[in-house]
């Protein structure tokens, strides 16, 4: 028996704002996307597990990428990142949906302090319990742990859990540890999918 929907948050319940940061930082600094994506993806997944500072992350990046101008690089990335957010408001309809029927929703992100911290101040999690963050427990989907402290967090075992995520491997490695998964592409499929599981 389904009791909890998992989310996963950039691309399902917000829009996922990369493509706009990518395009962004492409046309402000005369860098190809693809270019950019190769450098920033290992220290962007480095920096959502913690494992690097933010300080680190965008000395790194501006480094890579050949920018003298770190904080320039910095405020594009950041305001792009709030002008561009943006809340899927028909998932938030189904997430009201299922706490009515008693059901736990929980949101599982990976994301940066930086961009973490800014959801909190923006009560974008508010919707949620419980959130799980990636930079607070220093480990990131698609890694099997995270999904395991999940269910155990919430204390239910993880075939009791569906997870609701935008990419095939996150939805792979949940299905791997037990969960039903959930691949995401818009609300009227996901709404069918979670009617089809409970």
């Amino acid at each position: 028996m389904i009791k909890a929907v998992v989310f996963d948050f950039g691309g399902v319940v917000f829009n996922n704002v990369m493509k706009y940061i990518y395009e962004k930082t492409s046309e402000k600094f005369g860098i190809d996307v693809l270019t950019m994506k190769n450098e920033a993806k290992p220290l962007l997944n480095e920096w959502e597990r913690n494992n690097i500072s933010s300080e680190d992350f965008w000395k790194s990046l501006a480094s890579k990428l050949k920018i003298d101008d770190e904080e320039l690089l910095k405020d594009v990335w950041q305001q792009t990142f709030a002008e561009n957010l943006a809340p899927n408001e028909k998932v938030f309809q189904i997430i009201e949906q299922l706490k009515e029927r008693g059901m736990k929703v929980a949101v599982l992100s990976n994301v940066s302090e930086s961009f973490g911290e800014y959801h909190k101040s923006k009560s974008h999690y508010d919707a949620f319990f419980p959130v799980f963050l990636s930079y607070e427990l220093n480990m990131a989907k698609p890694d099997k742990k995270i999904y395991e402290h999940v269910a155990e967090k919430m204390k239910l075992k993880p075939e009791e859990c569906v997870f609701v995520d935008d990419k095939d491997e996150n939805v792979m490695a949940a299905e791997e540890c037990g969960m039903s998964a959930i691949l995401f592409e818009n609300a009227e499929q996901l709404q069918e999918e979670l009617e089809r599981l409970m």
